[in-house]
């Protein structure tokens, strides 16, 4: 598959259907289109300048440097949508991230995968990337729960810790109730895989020439390990923010 500058602006153009309908029922959403679409475009172009460069030169040393960017960007973003204080989650948040998705990924690569370089820039950085994308919106709803938790539940915590409970005896069930945060969006994408959602990753390998059986074999491991380093990322972030602020 090639794609030309002249093929690219012809499937730009398919922008021209939607804006007609958009002009056509006078909806006036013109400028955030126009916003979105000009974010989009930059942000990709140079993500993509730096992955070009990053894949080619394929250095340990500057792909875990990325890799570690990428968990410091992810981390502001889900402290950010949780609505939290960004220095005071900082630390913790960016401990669960990169553990949760560094150790998934590299357990992924080397166990399931069978790739031999782990480190390698081809495999680490997009599966690593999956992994992060995947936790910004599930962790910060599960970071707003336990912060939200402490302020309405103040007075159950103070009663138990009152009565000799330890801190991480009285918040438990709102460590609970975060990690359930975590765990019920991954489970309904899990379920509602081909009916509600598309299973983008298989779609994209096919449409790459792979065959349909490791395609559909990668596409449920990586949405497993999705599952499985968002837990453990929530997990490490609050036993880490616990002990921080409460020893």
């Amino acid at each position: 598959m090639e794609i030309t500058i002249l093929s690219f602006s012809l499937g730009i153009l398919l922008l021209a259907l939607p804006l007609y309908i958009l002009y056509y029922y006078r909806i006036n959403l013109w400028r955030k289109l126009a916003r979105s679409f000009l974010k989009m475009l930059i942000i990709t172009a140079l993500t993509a300048l730096f992955l070009k460069y990053i894949i080619e030169l394929n250095n340990t040393f500057v792909n875990i440097l990325w890799c570690l960017l990428m968990s410091v960007a992810a981390s502001a973003t889900i402290i950010v949508k949780a609505r939290l204080h960004l220095r005071k989650f900082l630390l913790p948040v960016f401990a669960g991230v990169t553990i949760g998705s560094l150790t998934t990924t590299l357990y992924l690569l080397l166990l399931s995968l069978g790739v031999k370089n782990a480190i390698d820039a081809h495999f680490l950085i997009p599966i690593l990337g999956l992994l992060i994308g995947n936790m910004i919106t599930v962790n910060s709803n599960a970071l707003d729960a336990y912060y939200s938790g402490m302020s309405y539940h103040a007075q159950l915590y103070s009663f138990l810790i009152g009565n000799g409970a330890t801190h991480a005896e009285a918040s438990r069930y709102l460590v609970r109730r975060s990690i359930e945060k975590t765990a019920l969006p991954n489970i309904a994408h899990m379920g509602g895989m081909i009916i509600s959602s598309s299973p983008v990753i298989m779609w994209a390998m096919i449409l790459n020439g792979t065959n349909v059986t490791i395609a559909a074999a990668v596409q449920l491991l990586l949405i497993t390990a999705m599952f499985c380093s968002s837990i453990v990322s929530t997990a490490v972030t609050l036993w880490i923010y616990q002990r921080s602020s409460f020893n």
